[in-house]
């Protein structure tokens, strides 16, 4: 008996649906301070408490608009009137835990179940439990990308941004990524100037975020990860050789921006390197796309790389 396409599209949502729901509850319900060797680092979720809690955020309110994006205000007001309604600072962080990664869940599994195995890299987890803020701007950014109504797109992008300067730096790749896209699709090798261009603006994209660090002698809280750089440089040279003269679309320009920025910026101490784990379902998806044997060679690549980084992240 054959299934009806329609059948078989339902059936894969409701796996997606199902399979999403129980990792978010998996990322939610265990306190994973208790799993890494190192201890939570810069934790948001410990930070948050902290001020919550002391009554270390008042600043925020104060001051013109320009509030919401330097001191992320609207953050820390949806927080706080959220704690109110649902009983507390920590039952709210858990809820948004569990909320942002079904989001990512969904988002990864809806491009192939076969990226299932993504979602268990320890920045994924350390993302969606640490990183919360972090996350919230990365879903809500999804989101945008993937909504047909340019309005809501274009409202969600900037809720993003208030809730995470990281956010601009996103929407600037995706549009450079568009713009370049559109500039080289008609041009006989669209696939090889697409790349050059991208690469020329990403390095100067990294240069003028070195020059804002230093001049502002912004330091990064964030730990350098030499495998990290190693793990980008190898997907970027991959990617940049397996696109074909019709596959670099915006999708995959915006991955091999982002791995070239996470790459160059983790030795200057930019601080960029939580931009890898926000990007990794657009990232993942471009890859997919590619040709055989690239997709082999990624997946092999990040096999190598989830085995190395858990190893190191429960002390093994």
């Amino acid at each position: 008996m054959r299934i009806p396409r329609t059948q078989v599209s339902t059936y894969r949502w409701l796996s997606i649906c199902t399979i999403a729901t129980a990792y978010a509850a998996f990322v939610a319900a265990i306190s994973w301070d208790l799993v890494r060797a190192e201890g939570p680092g810069w934790n948001d979720r410990i930070v948050l408490l902290q001020q919550f809690e002391r009554g270390h955020y008042d600043h925020l309110y104060e001051g013109t608009w320009t509030a919401f994006i330097q001191n992320h205000a609207l953050w820390y007001r949806a927080i706080d009137d959220c704690a109110s309604l649902l009983g507390g600072f920590q039952s709210t962080l858990t809820l948004l835990s569990f909320v942002v990664s079904a989001i990512y869940a969904a988002s990864v599994l809806g491009t192939s179940l076969w990226l299932l195995p993504l979602l268990f890299v320890p920045m994924q987890i350390d993302l969606f439990d640490a990183q919360i803020r972090s996350a919230c701007a990365g879903a809500l950014l999804i989101a945008a990308l993937k909504l047909n109504r340019v309005t809501i797109s274009i409202l969600l992008a900037l809720i993003s941004m208030c809730l995470h300067t990281v956010a601009a730096l996103l929407i600037g790749l995706w549009v450079v990524a568009a713009v370049i896209d559109r500039t080289f699709r008609k041009s006989p090798a669209s696939g090889f100037w697409a790349l050059i261009a991208a690469s020329i603006l990403t390095c100067c994209g990294i240069a003028c975020l070195l020059f804002i660090s230093q001049a502002g002698n912004q330091y990064s809280t964030e730990t350098y990860s030499g495998s990290v750089t190693v793990f980008c440089g190898a997907m970027f040279v991959l990617g940049a050789v397996a696109t074909g003269r019709n596959l670099m679309d915006r999708e995959a320009l915006l991955s091999l921006m982002v791995l070239l920025i996470v790459g160059a910026g983790g030795p200057l101490g930019l601080g960029v390197q939580r931009l890898l784990p926000l990007a990794m379902p657009v990232a993942a998806a471009a890859f997919l796309r590619f040709r055989d044997p690239y997709p082999m060679i990624a997946g092999a690549l990040c096999l190598v790389a989830q085995i190395y980084w858990t190893a190191k992240w429960i002390g093994w």
